[in-house]
C-alpha cells in the first residue's frame, strides 16, 4: 500500500514511520436509531490494531473530494460489507504518535446512514457494535487506550458536528 506525499507516493509503513503528511479519510455511519457503527481493527494492523474506530477510514491517492468519496464508499463496502451513499461532512489536519509510529493526515470526513448488518472483511475488522455517541464519549474518557487517535482526534475536535447531523 502506499501514500501520497506532497504529489510523490511513499510506502504506507515508512509515511507513518517518518510521520510525513499524507490524505486519509474517515466515515460516519449511523443507524436509524441515530447509533454510530463502530469497527475494532483487525489485531494484526500495522498500527491500532485491536483498537475501536469510526466505521472505516483509509488512505486515499488524491485530494479530489469527489474521487475520495467513491474512494470510501467503496472501502466502506469492503471493510464492513455496507454499501451507502456518503456525504462530505469537513476535514481537518491532526498529528498523533501511534506507538514508533505519527499519523500526521490532512482527514476527510463522511457522513452515511444505514440499518445493513455488517458482513466484515476479517482482514481489516474483527469485531463491531453500534452505540449512541454519548456513551462512546463517556467510554472513550474512561477507557482512552482502546480507541483510535483519529477517533479520539474527530471526536474530541469535532462532536458538535457529528451530533447535529
Amino acid at each position: 500500500m502506499v501514500l501520497l506525499v506532497d504529489g510523490k507516493q511513499y510506502d504506507k509503513l515508512k509515511a507513518h514511520q517518518l510521520g510525513l503528511a499524507h490524505y486519509a479519510f474517515s466515515t460516519f455511519v449511523f443507524n436509524s436509531r441515530h447509533e454510530l457503527l463502530l469497527q475494532k481493527r483487525a489485531v494484526h494492523k500495522y498500527h491500532s490494531g485491536g483498537l475501536w474506530s469510526n466505521t472505516c477510514c483509509s488512505h486515499p491517492l488524491t485530494s479530489d473530494l469527489t474521487q475520495i468519496k467513491k474512494i470510501a464508499e467503496n472501502r466502506l463496502e469492503y471493510e464492513m460489507g455496507i454499501s451507502c451513499a456518503l456525504e462530505y461532512l469537513f476535514e481537518f489536519q491532526y498529528k498523533s504518535r501511534c506507538g514508533k509510529l505519527t499519523e500526521n493526515e490532512q482527514d476527510y470526513v463522511f457522513i452515511g446512514y444505514s440499518d445493513q448488518t455488517p458482513c466484515v472483511n476479517t482482514d481489516e475488522v474483527c469485531d463491531y457494535k453500534c452505540a449512541n455517541l454519548e456513551h462512546i464519549i463517556q467510554h472513550k474518557s474512561r477507557y482512552p487506550h482502546e480507541y483510535t487517535p483519529w477517533l479520539h482526534a474527530i471526536l474530541d475536535e469535532h462532536y458538535v458536528k457529528l451530533n447535529a447531523i
